[in-house]
């Protein structure tokens, strides 16, 4: 498989069966149609209609939204709907840098398809016959890509801390990597992509 072949994998969406996701005005999401007429049984929270699923108005503050969502994702997740839940808290926005509308868990971002970040590093060693890269393995007891290779850190940006926090938190949870190498770090790109997957989209 070819470098391309990824970035085509990647980026593969379908988006006619999606419904965008409203919440205070703006599309933060696309939830799959069979997902939407699940939503519809919590329709104090939904407002769901042919074009669109859009987080009832009468909630107007992060942390109504983010209790209202919660059942819901809650019992979605017990009946096997949503898996592999994390116990992570991810922000809801728009766009990166403005202030989170509410936050949801981890695991039921692509069921939403809430745009998620994360921060990944990778460590470069200059040696006498050139340039080399660390990388990673995963633990084969991981959810998700169990044994695959890795960058040497990455990990999901939850809410409530800035990317330099979390780069300081993965590197030591990842890497045992110290602070003072951490912060070495050098910001250098960002990789955007929007992929359809079983359980939903991740526009990341």
């Amino acid at each position: 498989m070819s470098y391309f072949d990824h970035i085509h994998a990647h980026n593969n969406s379908t988006l006619s069966i999606f419904r965008p996701f409203y919440l205070a005005k703006q599309r933060v999401g696309w939830i799959p149609d069979d997902f939407g007429a699940q939503l519809a049984a919590w329709a104090e929270g939904f407002d769901i209609d042919a074009t669109r699923v859009t987080l009832s108005a009468r909630l107007n503050s992060f942390v109504d939204r983010s209790a209202a969502i919660e059942a819901p994702l809650n019992a979605l997740a017990s009946d096997g709907t949503i898996r592999g839940w994390r116990g992570e808290a991810y922000p809801v926005m728009a766009n990166w840098g403005d202030m989170p509308l509410m936050q949801i868990e981890r695991a039921a971002c692509s069921k939403l398809g809430i745009r998620t970040w994360g921060v990944y590093l990778n460590g470069i060693v200059r040696r006498d016959d050139g340039m080399h890269m660390r990388v990673a393995y995963r633990a084969k007891d991981k959810p998700t890509f169990p044994g695959m290779l890795d960058n040497m850190v990455a990990g999901g940006q939850p809410v409530g801390i800035s990317p330099g926090e979390n780069l300081i938190k993965e590197c030591a949870g990842e890497a045992g990597l110290p602070t003072e190498i951490a912060t070495q770090a050098r910001p250098v790109s960002i990789i955007s992509y929007f992929q359809q997957t079983l359980g939903g989209v991740k526009p990341n």
